[in-house]
């Protein structure tokens, strides 16, 4: 990573710095692609992997709301796609970062609706009316913490725009 782009990034650190976009990186900074992808893409790659095989409890973070499980990330990957060969919205150069997480077992939230506890399971994911909408509420939940722990700068630089979360529920 060179100079500038470690300039960059540290100016980044700093909330009143919070990209609006992405592009940022190339309209207000004027990086070219290899830059983007070495510099800032490898730094976004390399702090997720130093969360790779922690565990992350729900209860720890008060963005959780009524989730209670605990995860581990156990994989980190940097894919570069053709545009046009998947949607890529917020991606600028076909970039993603895939991480693969696991939720342990007893994995579960209390619904607001009916104040019932439900435990989060593949079956639930997949068979329930409201799985859907736990399994967007739990990747939000995931990609807070894991992007708030892995840096600060994370947040400000958007990298949730090209963060694909992969999770593997406890079984039924």
């Amino acid at each position: 990573m060179n100079d500038y782009i470690k300039k960059i990034l540290s100016k980044l650190s700093n909330p009143s710095w919070a990209f609006n976009s992405r592009l940022d990186f190339v309209n207000v900074y004027g990086i070219s692609e290899d830059e983007y992808l070495k510099g800032v893409v490898n730094f976004e790659v390399k702090s997720l992997k130093k969360l790779k095989g922690k565990f992350f409890n729900t209860d720890s973070y008060e963005n959780s709301g009524t989730y209670d499980f605990i995860f581990k990330i156990t994989e980190v990957n940097f894919t570069k796609y053709v545009k046009g060969s998947v949607s890529l919205d917020h991606s600028l150069f076909g970039e993603m970062i895939d991480v693969y997480v696991t939720i342990e077992p007893n994995a579960s939230f209390v619904s607001l609706g009916d104040g019932e506890t439900y435990y989060i399971t593949d079956e639930f994911i997949s068979d329930s009316l409201i799985g859907w909408e736990v399994e967007g509420e739990t990747k939000d939940v995931i990609e807070d913490i894991i992007l708030t722990e892995a840096s600060s700068v994370l947040n400000n630089i958007r990298t949730y725009d090209i963060l694909q979360l992969y999770i593997q529920y406890p079984e039924a």
